[in-house]
């Protein structure tokens, strides 16, 4: 039997009811187009009702309590414990519904074992496994499967399903108003709150990019603190604040799943990888159509006002004195690029399932189109700022990352925005998305970065530039490679760098002349052409490498430390 609900509220309508019960809104039972009802199926409206229970509001507010007491002003893994051991607790109380059976109390033994490490000997590793199994415990209450796709859409909840149950609350305390008080309808809610989540969101990664910035809202927090005066005890840090809305929020999210955002594994539209094809499902209108449309526009204006505030701040490359290069282009570089990629997953969430057979798609594709070109300018302004860095004093393999890190994310962004004009689904997407990343991982592994980051390195030193010189002679790096591509330095007119490079020429050469295999000689499976290479280019210095091994340890000791005070002048 088809059921019929009112997608003001979302609550089931009796056959041939007139007016829904909760909100008191008139309707017509035949179905018509100002009726505020419409068929929907079990499966797509499987929400939870508009009810307040004191459990739920509890559950957070304990949850905030104990973040507060031991994330913010927690000194140690004991916290921690705590942490770990009572936020499943809190998930069984506050769930409407709770649950307790096998595999939640598998769950609920794991997390007091991962407790236990932690006050035993706690390390990061215990704490990120404690976190998934305090997810994956959060996820049975709420009835999810443990399967991949379920658990997504589950995620997703923690963000974007907050402000919907807050909605529910406020309905729930005006529930005695006959017309339903603050009322909206789900297509009106997301079309305010998924806008305003996303604008948040960007907003807080940019404000992270730009140490400047968070200079400025600390100061207008401040500023703030300052003008309620004498409740300053009250008023809590700027840090501590963000902690409890972040735990609320998740915590809201997760304790009230929602259904309106699907799996990202299912319903792709097409699932056979072709062009969506005319027929009846094309006219189906998708209900968040507003919401996609309103977060289009307001993210082309932050990011337009944005990139105008990035090139006009970094363009001329004109710094002020002690500016924190690191922090600014390093980090800053790393925050924009997770920008990126979360744009990638905003295109993924929007351009599947219904809204692909919205007569209204053009628009949302111009949109779309719009914003990711600005995309492209702030991947434009990541590699600006790593270049920046990378000029400032030389390269090394976390900047070499950077840049592929960067590269595979702006991979991604051409992918979906083909995905987009030919109107395919995200499994299309991720087949080939997946072989653009292993290129760009094959390319890291196999081109000769180590070289080609000591040589870049080494021509700046030997061209007066020491400012590189901070990255001779790493020990990360490929050893035959670098030495290969640092032979110039024993012809530097630097003193002191060509004194250091001779030293670590000798203590190199000397293993290379006392390395043999397991066997005890030379087999040709032991063959490597650059240590071949670098033997032949060492050998006319051969015994002036040996003399300076004759030299006492102390000695060459300390040439190296002289070397490496010299140097670390330019970190």
């Amino acid at each position: 039997m088809e059921k019929r609900f009112c997608i003001h509220c979302g609550t089931a309508l009796v056959s041939g009811q007139v007016a829904c019960p909760v909100c008191g809104k008139e309707t017509d039972i035949h179905g018509t187009r100002h009726n505020i009802t419409q068929p929907i199926s079990q499966a797509t409206c499987n929400l939870p009702p508009p009810t307040l229970t004191w459990r739920e509001p509890a559950a957070v507010l304990v949850a905030v309590f104990l973040a507060d007491a031991t994330l913010y002003h927690g000194c140690g893994f004991a916290g921690l414990a705590l942490f770990v051991f009572a936020l499943p607790i809190l998930f069984f109380l506050g769930t409407k519904n709770p649950r307790l059976n096998l595999r939640t109390s598998l769950l609920a033994v794991l997390a007091f074992l991962v407790s236990l490490k932690l006050i035993w000997c706690g390390n990061p590793a215990a704490v990120f496994i404690g976190l998934i199994v305090i997810f994956l415990f959060a996820a049975l209450q709420a009835g999810m499967p443990l399967r991949l796709g379920s658990l997504t859409a589950y995620s997703f909840n923690g963000v974007f399903a907050s402000p919907y149950n807050l909605s529910d609350y406020c309905r729930s305390l005006r529930r005695w108003q006959k017309n339903g008080g603050w009322t909206l309808a789900p297509a009106r809610q997301a079309a305010i709150f998924v806008p305003m989540t996303l604008l948040i969101i960007f907003g807080i990664i940019f404000v992270l990019a730009n140490p400047n910035l968070q200079e400025a809202v600390q100061f207008y927090w401040n500023k703030c603190v300052e003008w309620f005066g004498r409740f300053i005890d009250w008023i809590p840090a700027f840090e501590q604040v963000l902690i409890w809305i972040a735990i609320a929020w998740v915590m809201l999210g997760w304790l009230r799943p929602r259904r309106m955002l699907g799996s990202v594994y299912q319903n792709d539209v097409p699932k056979d990888d072709t062009v969506i094809q005319n027929s009846e499902e094309q006219n189906e209108k998708d209900l968040f159509y507003y919401a996609y449309f309103n977060s289009f526009i307001s993210l082309i204006l932050l990011f337009s006002v944005y990139l105008c505030f990035e090139f006009y701040q970094n363009w001329t490359r004109d710094f002020p004195k002690g500016f924190n290069y690191s922090q600014h282009m390093h980090l800053g570089a790393a925050y924009l690029t997770c920008a990126l990629a979360l744009s990638t997953l905003v295109l993924c969430t929007i351009f599947r399932g219904k809204t692909l057979c919205d007569p209204r798609i053009a628009t949302l594709k111009k949109l779309a189109i719009i914003w990711l070109v600005l995309n492209f300018l702030l991947a434009f302004a990541v590699y600006n700022r790593l270049y920046i860095y990378i000029d400032l004093n030389g390269l090394s393999w976390r900047r070499i990352a950077g840049l592929l890190g960067s590269t595979a994310v702006v991979l991604g962004l051409i992918m979906v925005m083909r995905m987009i004009l030919l109107s395919q689904g995200i499994r299309w997407l991720v087949y080939r998305y997946a072989w653009s990343v292993l290129a760009v991982i094959f390319i890291g592994y196999v081109f000769p970065f180590s070289w080609y980051i000591s040589h870049h390195n080494v021509s700046r030193v030997m061209n007066g530039d020491l400012a590189p010189s901070i990255f001779l002679f790493p020990t990360s790096l490929d050893m035959p490679e670098h030495y290969l591509a640092s032979l110039p330095l024993l012809e530097s007119e630097d003193e002191i760098i060509r004194e250091g490079a001779m030293a670590f020429f000798a203590v190199y050469y000397s293993s290379l002349e006392r390395a043999s295999t397991p066997k005890g000689y030379y087999h040709w499976t032991s063959f490597q052409w650059s240590e071949q290479r670098l033997k032949q280019a060492l050998e006319p210095r051969k015994e002036e490498l040996r003399l300076y091994m004759e030299r006492p340890y102390s000695e060459r000791e300390e040439t190296i430390k002289k070397f490496r005070r010299y140097t670390n002048r330019w970190i």
